[in-house]
């Protein structure tokens, strides 16, 4: 079974679940808890992907990690992925979760990335702008990558505008290489 099947469904079924049980708010907070510890925390990490640390180990090491701080349906969820040897799949899992949920609120996902730090003033202020543009709430995440220079890319859903100064190069250069000299 391929892994994007395997990730959606879970997602899915935890979704129903929650969706009918009325915690759909309390479990994205936990989803996006343990999406974010899953790419922060490198430790985390290893614990989920190791092939050598036995399943039952990996069960009592969530259990002990999460216990009383997750909502019981996450931790069976966590707990069923681990004994099907899918917790590796965690992340996606999240992520795919995240996506459901912004989908059944109508909301649309936004990253924009800039080179420094933005002020908590101006992001505020581009999120507005996109909701009032697009006519419908924006969960607008930023992310730093000094290596665009300078400008900022956007990217809504699939679609990226690239606004940044090392883009910019990028094309300036590409069509430098496509231009023929003539003598």
């Amino acid at each position: 079974m391929n892994k994007s099947l395997i990730t959606v469904r879970y997602a899915k079924a935890l979704f129903e679940l929650v969706e009918e049980k009325q915690l759909v708010e309390q479990i994205k907070e936990e989803m996006e808890v343990l999406l974010h510890l899953t790419e922060e925390s490198r430790e985390f990490a290893l614990l989920l992907e190791s092939p050598v640390i036995a399943t039952a180990k990996k069960i009592e090491a969530l259990k002990t990690l999460f216990n009383g701080k997750l909502h019981d349906y996450t931790l069976k969820m966590l707990q069923l992925a681990t004994e099907n040897k899918r917790e590796s799949y965690l992340p996606a899992i999240s992520r795919h979760f995240l996506t459901l949920y912004f989908k059944a609120k109508g909301i649309r996902q936004a990253t924009i990335t800039l080179p420094s730090e933005s002020t908590e003033e101006a992001t505020q202020q581009l999120q507005e702008t996109l909701e009032q543009k697009l006519n419908m709430p924006i969960e607008l995440k930023t992310k730093i990558n000094p290596a665009i220079i300078g400008g900022m890319i956007l990217r809504i859903d699939d679609l990226q505008l690239d606004g940044s100064v090392s883009g910019k190069l990028q094309r300036i250069k590409s069509h430098l290489k496509k231009t023929e000299i003539v003598k």
